[in-house]
């Protein structure tokens, strides 16, 4: 996600939440506090919970990771059309992972996590396809440079599509519409983004 700040987000984190999310039911142990030990529902035992570091170190760690993101970032995307490119798609992904939070249906939100999970996993291609087009194609402002336009429209198409395919989540939410529909959607931000590397090939 992004911690945004005005109109475009000035500080980006790794995208992590479909990889996080478990499918349904769950898989996973339930902890939950008991006096000095913690309670597994799934066993019915008392037993050690995983270790905590303290709040106020945890706080400190991220907030040194954020910067140390934000920091690479501004060197490797810079803060013109490449970097909006990347933050255009992170968008796109935390609007999935919105709509995702609504759906009742256990087997429907299982297959929509599969396909979350396969539009997180392209991210790092996102990022590079930004990275090398900061690097080949400098841009400080929104003005696509000369030779980059088939990298710019390829990532534009694939932001375009990715929140298209959460308009589908959308309406299969509502019982209005198909999975299938959503797979389609998805396919074509893979495809979109397979036509930015072809600049590159």
């Amino acid at each position: 996600m992004a911690v945004r700040v005005g109109f475009e987000p000035t500080v980006g984190v790794a995208y992590n939440g479909f990889q996080d999310r478990h499918l349904r039911p769950l898989g996973h142990r339930t902890w939950t506090m008991s006096g000095r030990l913690l309670y597994a529902k799934e066993t019915g035992r008392l037993e050690p919970g995983p270790r905590r570091a303290p709040r106020r170190l945890v706080g400190t760690m991220k907030l040194f990771k954020v910067r140390r993101r934000a920091k690479k970032i501004d060197q490797e995307l810079g803060k013109g059309l490449w970097r909006q490119a990347h933050d255009r798609y992170v968008r796109g992904l935390d609007r999935y992972h919105q709509i995702l939070e609504g759906v009742e249906d256990d087997a429907v939100y299982n297959e929509l996590v599969t396909i979350g999970d396969h539009l997180a996993e392209q991210l790092p291609r996102v990022y590079e396809l930004c990275r090398r087009g900061q690097q080949e194609f400098p841009a400080t402002e929104m003005q696509v440079p000369a030779g980059a336009h088939a990298l710019h429209g390829g990532l534009s198409r694939a932001a375009n599509h990715l929140a298209t395919t959460a308009e589908a989540e959308a309406m299969v939410r509502l019982s209005n519409g198909q999975l299938a529909s959503v797979h389609h959607r998805a396919r074509q931000v893979v495809d979109s983004l397979t036509e930015a590397e072809s600049t590159f090939s």
